[in-house]
């Protein structure tokens, strides 16, 4: 159960172990089998297995001249002379080697579980054959996803285990970042792979918040979104969903009465071209496969007067016509969802408002309370309001502070969760202990993982059992921090933070490189802490300075050894470089008499 990142509900280890070595005395390799018609997560469940159990094989070969794909995929030909001397099958879903055999499956302990999965092994003679059976075809993917860490690749040898297992959150899902460039999309298309791995089931694609041109989108975004809907259709393992904020185009928090003309008036509630550019947008994702639209009204709504959340109309003809900010925008959010279930039936509806946290309604005077009672009355009941808890990046949420959100909106919320950036943020706008407590800094995690302190079956709470938890995975450092929300996200009552970001690192990295990066951790921090004691302290220089250079030291140890364990040029390794890079240029900085943090 250690190996497996998410860790399944129920498993139970067979004592015996299927050795995979082609030509030797145990017989042929494995088996493929896929159901009659299969569905495309089934043909990325068979290309799956087939991928690691060729690369486990061919490990047992060096040098060999044998072809690299050693494992057949079988769809229909069941009188296949390599099915009747395999030693070890993968039989995926419903399919006539199931309908022959008639093995005595636990599938009611799935049943109504659309991606829940049994994996059960049944000897027959001298063949071991692996049921990977799931109530849908995604389900049979997981089951695969699931045999696949079975495979003990080094050794190559397959860990039987019969498995039971479902999720807990039922959406899981994170963020695409904005392409700049074509490498950028390449990385993200690459990561959809590993996140599906993980068990992620949900991508967002956005414009809104980091880039004002949310409404003229570019030919790089246009054809990402098509390029990861496609991937996403013949995975059949991911939905792609598509994030908008019309408001993105002004600066953060605006103040109403200083907004230009232009600014004003790029997008307004009541015109009827400033819809059709919102419909326009969605549409790019929706045309590409969405299932999924997120209307975001978070952080860029303007206020008037000196209450930064005092959120309101910003046009005269708004105001002529809504009176106040609810009805505008259940008069936005109806005529979106009238257009999506005519064009689009089917797919869900997200609405992010501008109080999405509980600090938000107390700073609001009243006003937050009267807008979430009121719209909540005026929009659709199946539409999802998120929510990020207490405050913005919530690391405790108790059920008061649940009960207090869901009787405004009347319904449960879907959580928004912004908690893989609270404790080591590191900006002087805001931040966590990296920002503020030089006491408290050694506690933060550059791989931190999901650890927050939530409600027993929090996944409950939550609309339709969907979470989003923000942030890209583009990068090493967040592709581990994903690895762990996807553990919680599965199994809520059997997570624990650093057990689940230590199997993470194991997998992606092996144990010696996984010890070696938390050693680069305690380091960074180390001279974190020492640079932000730097900065309020005139005195002790020369102290300071032997405890950075011994920690700076430190991260040049463990830089070193990871790039001889590593693969050449690998990710990891450049981007710890940039880590241990910025902070002993802020060491050097503070020593030729620099104030403040770079």
């Amino acid at each position: 159960v250690e190996r497996l990142n998410p860790t399944p509900k129920k498993i139970q280890p067979s004592r015996e172990v299927v050795y995979l070595e082609p030509g030797a005395a145990d017989g042929p390799p494995p088996l493929i089998v896929l159901p009659d018609d299969p569905a495309p997560a089934d043909r990325a469940a068979a290309r799956l297995l087939g991928k690691k159990l060729d690369a486990a094989l061919a490990r047992t070969r060096p040098g060999s001249s044998a072809p690299e794909r050693w494992t057949q995929i079988l769809e229909r030909d069941l009188n296949a002379p390599e099915l009747q001397n395999a030693r070890l099958i993968f039989s995926i879903g419903n399919n006539r080697l199931m309908r022959r055999m008639a093995p005595e499956l636990p599938l009611a302990s799935i049943s109504g579980r659309d991606q829940g999965y049994v994996i059960a092994p049944v000897e027959t003679g001298p063949c071991h054959v692996v049921f990977l059976a799931g109530e849908t075809a995604v389900g049979n993917f997981y089951a695969a996803a699931t045999a696949a860490q079975l495979l003990e690749e080094n050794r190559c040898i397959y860990h039987s285990a019969a498995v039971i297992d479902y999720p807990d959150f039922l959406g899981r899902s994170y963020l695409l970042k904005r392409w700049d460039t074509l490498a950028d999309l390449d990385r993200d298309l690459e990561g959809l792979e590993m996140m599906s791995l993980h068990k992620l089931n949900k991508v967002y694609a956005g414009y809104e918040g980091r880039t004002k041109a949310w409404h003229r989108p570019d030919a790089l975004f246009k054809a990402g979104i098509d390029e990861v809907g496609r991937w996403c259709r013949e995975s059949g393992a991911m939905s792609l969903g598509i994030m908008v904020n019309p408001y993105s185009h002004f600066e953060f928090e605006p103040a109403e009465d200083a907004l230009s003309r232009e600014a004003r008036y790029t997008w307004t509630h009541a015109d009827a071209e400033s819809q059709a550019t919102l419909q326009a947008v969605f549409k790019l994702g929706l045309d590409a496969g969405a299932g999924t639209v997120m209307l975001l009204a978070d952080d860029y709504v303007p206020h008037e007067g000196r209450n930064r959340k005092n959120f309101s109309l910003y046009t005269p003809e708004d105001r002529a016509r809504f009176v106040n900010l609810q009805n505008a925008q259940a008069h936005v959010i109806k005529r979106l969802k009238g257009w999506i279930d005519r064009d689009y039936p089917g797919t869900r509806f997200e609405f992010c408002p501008p109080w999405y946290a509980n600090e938000f309604i107390d700073r609001s005077e009243g006003k937050a309370e009267a807008y979430l009672r009121e719209l909540a009355a005026l929009i659709p009941q199946g539409i999802a309001v998120l929510w990020t808890g207490p405050t913005v990046r919530s690391l405790s949420v108790d059920m008061a502070d649940l009960s207090r959100y869901r009787d405004l909106i009347g319904r449960w919320p879907m959580f928004w969760d912004n908690t893989l950036y609270a404790r080591n943020i590191e900006t002087t706008v805001y931040g966590g202990y990296a920002t503020y407590y030089p006491g408290k800094v050694r506690m933060c995690n550059l791989f931190e993982p999901l650890d927050t302190d939530r409600p027993d079956g929090f996944h409950e709470f939550n609309d339709g059992r969907h979470m989003y938890v923000n942030g890209t995975a583009e990068n090493e450092v967040y592709r581990i921090k994903f690895a762990t929300v996807a553990d919680y996200e599965w199994n809520t009552s059997a997570y624990v933070p650093e057990r689940s970001l230590w199997k993470a690192l194991v997998k992606a990295y092996g144990p010696a490189c996984a010890k070696e990066v938390l050693f680069f951790n305690e380091a960074y921090y180390g001279l974190y802490d020492v640079c932000m004691r730097m900065e309020r302290d005139a005195g002790g220089r020369e102290e300071y300075g032997r405890r950075g250079g011994a920690w700076l030291a430190r991260l040049d140890q463990s830089l070193s050894s990871l790039q001889q364990q590593l693969p050449r040029d690998h990710p990891l390794v450049r981007e710890l470089e940039g880590y241990r890079d910025r902070q002993k240029q802020r060491l050097e900085e503070l020593f030729r008499g620099s104030s403040g943090p770079s």
